[in-house]
């Protein structure tokens, strides 16, 4: 299917190569093979047109309703939105840890300005150690609170991988399945004759 008709990669569509329509649920096949959309056929039948665009044999014969090819297409459309969906999800899991490691690095230049204060107040009298000694609770705090952010980032950014190549695996799956069921429809058919 891929060799006869143009897959238009800005926009991730199956397309005629003639008018640059969109070829889903309006796809016409040649007997050469190639296909193209139903308007071109039109202007095959009006004007009287002999030769493929594409290949340039003699157009013999048109199949006027490729069903098998638009139910590919249309499948292939479903896979595409299934596809926008999970990249949509994943933008949002890498907003979502964009946040997080804004955080975390909010609470990193806190931390470096505590340390700063720290500094100073080492250098002040006796009078001061029991706020250094309250600061310095603080920070542990702050560090422990850091640490159990870091590992919930960790977590979310594993599980969203995982979520991820779960979702990547299962496109896969249902590609492998689209094409194994286009191969099976297109297998030729054969019927017994009335001698059998």
């Amino acid at each position: 299917m891929s060799n006869n008709i143009i897959l238009d990669p800005d926009l991730d569509r199956y397309i005629c190569p003639v008018y640059m329509t969109d070829l889903e649920g309006d796809a016409r096949t040649l007997n050469c093979g190639h296909s193209f959309s139903s308007q071109f056929i039109g202007e095959v039948y009006k004007k009287s047109i002999a030769l493929c665009p594409v290949c340039r044999g003699d157009i013999k014969s048109v199949t006027d309703n490729n069903y098998s090819l638009n139910e590919a297409l249309g499948q292939n459309k479903d896979l595409r939105r299934e596809n926008d969906n999970l990249r949509q999800e994943n933008v949002v899991l890498r907003g979502r840890v964009n946040t997080l490691e804004g955080i975390l690095e909010n609470m990193n230049t806190t931390m470096e300005k505590v340390s700063s204060q720290l500094e100073l107040m080492h250098n002040r009298t006796n009078a001061v150690e029991n706020e250094n000694h309250k600061l310095s609770l603080q920070i542990q705090e702050d560090r422990t609170k850091h640490k159990d952010l870091c590992n919930d980032l960790n977590n979310k950014i594993t599980e969203g991988n995982n979520k991820y190549d779960a979702l990547e695996k299962k496109f896969e799956e249902d590609t492998l399945s689209l094409k194994t069921q286009i191969a099976e429809k297109n297998k030729p058919v054969y019927y017994p004759s009335d001698s059998d």
